[in-house]
């Protein structure tokens, strides 16, 4: 509503000056009420079990969904409480109205006392597609942290031979496992979460049998991790896997440097191959 203007009704008849009267003092309030009006009733403002919505260009009928920010209730109650847990969203104000960022514990009403509510971050991008999920434990579920492993024995090697009976040189595929522990892959990445996922297959070319283990470095003096050997028999072949779990070990945000070692334990062969396919670390959705 716009002001009022006391001088309004005599324009064009009159400008001459008066003393202020009643219509004067009545347009002032109402200036000043709505002056008030138009501020932000929230500022500085603490609402207890209450909620606020902004409504945006797109908004529609109501409801989460429909509003460009949401602060206030949200399902699954909070278990421990028994009421709506409190949490925000934040939508894309086009037409597709979909969440760009939001936080609330998605277990809430299944967590008791106990276990009590553990909010977590998400993020879509315009397409409505997760860009970024918070996990349970703590650090990212999605995008999970690759960690590209590469051989670290390239070129010629001393292998056994076919008789068992001496040594020779041979140009070999990488990831070739010869006698004696040895490095044969490496991978440096980041922990975007507490556990690290290292899997992929290793092969005899007859008769002997070897094994492969997992090695992996923290540095600050952390002690590494070494996993359990996997044995491969001879003429085997045989897929390996850890998934390590280093949950209250402060491994989150770290970088970790990733070692695949192996070598021949019985037999004879020419040559035994180590490859790996999936080297990452991830938390829990």
């Amino acid at each position: 509503m716009a002001d009022i203007d006391p001088y309004a009704q005599l324009a064009g008849t009159m400008r001459t000056p008066r003393s202020v009267s009643i219509v004067d003092q009545v347009a002032e309030a109402q200036r000043v009420a709505e002056s008030i009006a138009r501020s932000n009733p929230l500022y500085n403002a603490k609402i207890d079990g209450g909620l606020m919505v902004w409504r945006g260009n797109y908004a529609g009928s109501g409801g989460i969904s429909d509003s460009l920010l949401w602060i206030g209730g949200f399902a699954p109650n909070d278990g421990s409480k028994g009421i709506p847990q409190r949490g925000f969203a934040l939508t894309r104000d086009d037409p597709n109205h979909g969440w760009a960022l939001y936080m609330f514990d998605p277990q809430g009403e299944s967590r008791s006392g106990t276990d009590p509510l553990r909010q977590r971050i998400f993020m879509r991008d315009a397409d409505n597609r997760t860009i970024l999920s918070e996990a349970k434990g703590g650090g990212v579920a999605f995008p999970v942290g690759q960690i590209p492993l590469y051989s670290s024995n390239l070129g010629f090697q001393a292998v056994r031979t076919d008789s068992g009976t001496g040594m020779k040189n041979l140009p070999l595929p990488p990831g070739t496992v010869q006698g004696g522990l040895n490095n044969y892959f490496k991978g440096r990445g980041p922990m975007t979460g507490h556990h690290l996922h290292v899997n992929g297959y290793a092969w005899s070319s007859g008769g002997a049998t070897f094994q492969v283990r997992m090695r992996a470095s923290f540095g600050d003096n952390d002690p590494d991790f070494v996993s359990s050997f996997v044995t491969i028999g001879a003429g085997a072949t045989v897929p390996f896997s850890w998934d390590t779990d280093f949950a209250g070990q402060d491994k989150i945000g770290k970088m970790v440097d990733v070692t695949i070692e192996a070598q021949v334990t019985a037999g004879t062969a020419e040559w035994c191959t180590i490859f790996p396919q999936w080297c990452y670390s991830y938390g829990e959705w």
